[in-house]
């Protein structure tokens, strides 16, 4: 055992703790007990976070739902230098979908709050599915509101203007599968924004495994 130096609480405290995994594992009294339990932690700690951000993004882009937001009272700063009042979610993911499979139900597009929740299962999977499992990342903050890039705006106008914007948004609809893309300049540039997100995550698992 070793002692580390932890703060909880205000006070700066000593704790022992094991100085390696074959004495994690003994503790735990389970082969692969630290690998199990460093698994978890980034699971809980970045994963299911990101999934729970982009799950929501995908529901609201697919069901034209919106997550309810509040003012923050702050400005924030656009890419081109203009100003403008910060807003947050006013409600977390869960209660966001429960609402949505609610509001899905009441409508009679399903029998059931439970028949509309198990209708996104696909999307849910693909989501997760799109996520690097990242261990170098520290913990994410919980994410507010996003706005599409205006480069990704402006390419969805260009693709409009020149008659593409139909064939662009079939093509990114077939890319990214349960995510639903319209032929529309806002709807093809949360597309696009999705797809190259999906693009880097990619990325940083190519680069974790040496691909």
């Amino acid at each position: 055992m070793v002692s580390k130096q932890v703060n909880t609480l205000g006070f700066e405290l000593n704790v022992q703790v094991p100085d390696s995994i074959g004495e994690y594992d003994n503790l735990a009294k389970k082969q692969g007990a630290a690998l199990e339990s460093a698994v978890l932690n980034v699971l809980y700690r970045s994963v299911f976070a990101k999934f729970r951000a982009q799950f929501a993004e995908a529901v609201e882009n697919n069901t034209g739902i919106e997550r309810l937001t509040e003012p923050t009272g702050k400005k924030v700063k656009n890419e081109d230098g203009t100003e403008e009042d910060g807003v947050r979610f006013s409600e977390t993911e869960k209660v966001y979908f429960d609402r949505v499979c609610a509001q899905l139900a009441a409508s009679g597009e399903f029998g059931s709050t439970e028949a509309a929740a198990a209708s996104f299962a696909g999307l849910a999977q693909e989501t997760i599915a799109s996520i690097a499992f990242d261990p170098s990342e520290s913990e994410k903050t919980p994410a507010g509101p996003k706005k599409v890039a205006k480069a990704y705006i402006t390419l969805a106008e260009k693709a409009n203007a020149a008659g593409k914007l139909s064939a662009l948004a079939d093509q990114l609809s077939s890319k990214l599968g349960n995510w639903k893309v319209e032929a529309t300049v806002d709807s093809v540039a949360k597309a696009i924004a999705e797809d190259q997100r999906r693009k880097r995550e990619a990325q940083k698992l190519d680069a974790e495994y040496g691909v």
